[in-house]
């Protein structure tokens, strides 16, 4: 899969930095948190349905 044919309207779900545990966007490599509804470097949709946001 090409990511450069995934729009950026398209919500992908953020990887996982192994080193830090830290949420990377799967665009650009930012950093996003799960207050982040888009990356604010490459403005990529982010996916956190998986995250539970109440814990």
């Amino acid at each position: 899969m090409d990511i450069k044919n995934i729009s950026i309207d398209f919500p992908l779900v953020p990887y996982i930095e192994l080193d830090g545990g830290y949420a990377m966007c799967f665009r650009c490599g930012n950093e996003v948190t799960p207050m982040q509804n888009k990356c604010s470097k490459c403005h990529q949709l982010q996916d956190w349905s998986w995250f539970n946001k109440d814990n």
